[in-house]
């Protein structure tokens, strides 16, 4: 025979019981009235299920507001370029792996000090032999005339302001101040007199031709004669050409 204590919890879990299946009917969409309950022996039962189905009401509402206070609003789209989690943005590249980096200072700094420098050679053997024989020969001839070599087109001639729009002088510049000048002659106020390419090997090629065209052109517009030296020129036969631009007697 049971004990007071035993049927006690056993007619608490009992009501339990029914409380939870009460619960599952409504949310199964059951009616309270399709289910025959027990008559509760205390007040306790009642209040539990007046508890589940007050804590159930309240849920559904909560999820009901949540749902509605998002409704038409429009997803927010987060893009993958640009980002290294939701919310978070990459960090400026502002190293020495890009161009945009390479122009800041302390960038160039940086790409330097993690590699050593050899010296390079600026002419071949063959160009230098040129600009021996074109150094003595201005010496000779001229009157405080100097040599440069692999000199910048832009360092030694620019776009008239006089001449085209100020974008038409822009496009022009930029056409020529990277071609190089294998020998440039300046004279003695560092102006540009006589420029001297030689013509060795590779200057044929589609490309090199092309450029040697810019230059010419661009030489030309701005006064100043272009001497060609093929492979294999005499230094006298430079010499001839040198002197029909620099005065022999200053």
């Amino acid at each position: 025979m049971a004990s007071d204590p035993d049927r006690k919890w056993s007619g608490e879990n009992q009501g339990m019981r029914d409380s939870v299946t009460l619960v599952q009917d409504v949310l199964s969409g059951g009616s309270i009235i399709d289910r025959r309950l027990p008559i509760a022996s205390s007040g306790e039962r009642f209040m539990e299920i007046l508890l589940f189905i007050g804590l159930i009401v309240g849920a559904a509402f909560f999820v009901n507001s949540f749902a509605g206070s998002n409704q038409g609003k429009p997803t927010p789209r987060v893009s993958n370029r640009g980002t290294t989690g939701v919310g978070k943005k990459t960090p400026a590249k502002n190293g020495p792996h890009n161009n945009w980096g390479l122009s800041n200072p302390s960038n160039q700094i940086e790409a330097i000090s993690k590699v050593n420098f050899e010296r390079v050679r600026i002419l071949n053997k063959s160009e230098y032999r040129v600009f021996v024989a074109l150094e003595k020969i201005v010496e000779n001839l001229g009157d405080g005339h100097r040599v440069l070599a692999q000199t910048s087109l832009g360092e030694l001639i620019k776009p008239d302001s006089k001449s085209g729009d100020w974008k038409e002088r822009k496009a022009a510049f930029a056409s020529i101040n990277s071609k190089r000048l294998d020998f440039a002659v300046i004279d003695k106020f560092g102006l540009l007199t006589v420029a001297v390419e030689y013509q060795g090997k590779g200057h044929h090629q589609d490309k090199a031709f092309a450029r040697d065209a810019v230059k010419r052109e661009a030489l030309r517009r701005a006064g100043v004669p272009m001497i060609e030296v093929a492979k294999g020129t005499m230094p006298s036969e430079l010499r001839a050409e040198i002197a029909k631009y620099i005065d022999p007697q200053g």
